[in-house]
């Protein structure tokens, strides 16, 4: 029995052992960490990079489609971000967007955990709203199209 005790007492220190010399695996991804991952330039720089390069898809604004996409990505220890996902959907168009929008995004800094480049996911929600004018400028042509339809 004392045997016994000993081997479970060895193994498990040999166990705390290895944990305690690599004690963030590779292939583990955080949602916090002490040092979160950065957008080159801040939020403001990532709404800017946003505003310039999203396009609204003609047939959305068409259809008076809109609503908020959310992507969900990781970014790497090496800052490149990977593993792509649509979280919240509103239209396969619209989703498509977003996600080749953020695939064209620059290398963020990575997310540390006590001073280690460490796997972090992070969600980005990207709008997609009609202004208003444009959705009056519409159904002022469909009320065109129908007028000239009756006469």
């Amino acid at each position: 029995m004392k045997r016994l005790f000993f081997c479970l007492v060895v193994l498990l220190l040999s166990v705390q052992a290895a944990v305690a010399q690599n004690p963030l695996p590779k292939l583990i991804c955080f949602a916090t960490v002490n040092d979160m991952p950065a957008y080159p330039g801040g939020i403001k720089a990532l709404q800017d990079f946003l505003l310039a390069n999203v396009k609204y898809p003609d047939s959305c604004v068409d259809g008076c489609i809109q609503g908020k996409v959310v992507v969900s990505f990781i970014v790497n220890p090496d800052s490149t971000c990977s593993d792509f996902k649509v979280i919240q959907s509103v239209d396969p168009l619209l989703d498509a967007e977003a996600l080749r929008v953020l695939k064209l995004m620059p290398k963020w800094s990575p997310g540390r955990i006590d001073g280690e480049a460490v796997r972090v996911r992070f969600n980005i929600p990207i709008n997609f709203r009609i202004p208003p004018e444009e959705i009056q400028k519409d159904s002022v042509k469909s009320a065109k199209t129908v007028n000239h339809a009756r006469k």
